[in-house]
């Protein structure tokens, strides 16, 4: 019973956290939108990106994106790709987190449907394209991804 109490207390005290940044930033944003087709191809250029059009990973990807931006019905408009550890990328792997030093590649899922994205192995990278990305006005609206956005900014 105490551990279930203390992850209930813990996800109490990080959902108060987020509406606490939330009602202090929201009042300065304005919608910002950009297509994530539009981000990818700029990663494209400063990184070494391939496809990585596994089932399984399009399938989280899917998941992931239909609960943070919007659910789709279309499989075949999500795309996976891999960002490969080189000279090009290395501040990227250098300054993972612990969790991911294992990991191999960074993972990049997009959704063209609904304009989301998903990042397995850098949360540094999934802060820069949440930056990168912007919000619409109906995310500006949803306290989760509007405190990601927040936060990003003032990193």
């Amino acid at each position: 019973m105490y551990v279930v109490e203390t992850f209930h207390n813990a996800d109490r005290s990080f959902i108060r956290k987020y509406k606490l940044i939330y009602e202090n930033g929201k009042k300065y944003l304005r919608p910002n939108l950009k297509n994530i087709e539009d981000i990818l191809l700029k990663l494209k250029e400063k990184y070494t990106v391939v496809d990585f059009n596994n089932k399984r990973f399009i399938e989280v990807v899917k998941i992931n994106t239909d609960e943070k931006y919007g659910k789709t019905n279309n499989v075949n408009n999500i795309k996976g790709y891999k960002l490969i550890n080189d000279e090009k990328s290395k501040d990227l792997f250098l300054k993972r987190e612990e969790a991911f030093k294992d990991m191999g590649n960074i993972l990049i899922g997009i959704n063209l449907d609904n304009n989301g994205f998903y990042i397995e192995g850098s949360n540094l990278l999934k802060r820069r394209i949440i930056c990168k990305r912007g919000l619409s006005e109906e995310e500006i609206n949803n306290i989760f991804l509007a405190t990601e956005y927040i936060l990003c900014n003032n990193d």
